[in-house]
């Protein structure tokens, strides 16, 4: 999303909070809450997957909840398959601060990039 959100200056805020708290049945029958990712423009609510994703029982379960959601607050849903940054453009990111990582996510990123400076 930092492809899109950033360099199109959207307003956005993250969707992983009690305001955008989607009460679902996974595929199971079993009662669960389901968080999305982004809120976008004040109405887009963006849900990040990979294709191979896209299609699984879990993830269709959460879909159908949040477009409900999403008609009755006058939302928008979109589910939306990530743009992999390039090495440069994470190791760019990173050094100015405009993404951190968890310590298990730095030392991570520290043993794959930092080879390359």
């Amino acid at each position: 999303m930092i492809n899109v959100i950033e360099k199109k200056n959207y307003q956005w805020e993250s969707a992983e909070s009690k305001k955008f708290r989607i009460a679902y049945k996974d595929w199971t029958g079993n009662k669960r809450n389901y968080f999305p990712d982004f809120f976008i423009n004040n109405k887009i609510v963006i849900e990040i997957k990979p294709y191979k994703l896209k299609i699984s029982p879990s993830v269709q379960a959460k879909q159908l909840a949040a477009e409900k959601f999403c008609k009755d607050n006058g939302y928008i849903y979109k589910i939306v398959e990530p743009i992999r940054l390039s090495d440069i453009e994470i190791m760019a990111l990173h050094k100015s601060s405009l993404i951190k990582f968890t310590d298990r996510y730095e030392k991570m990123f520290k043993e794959r990039y930092m080879k390359y400076e």
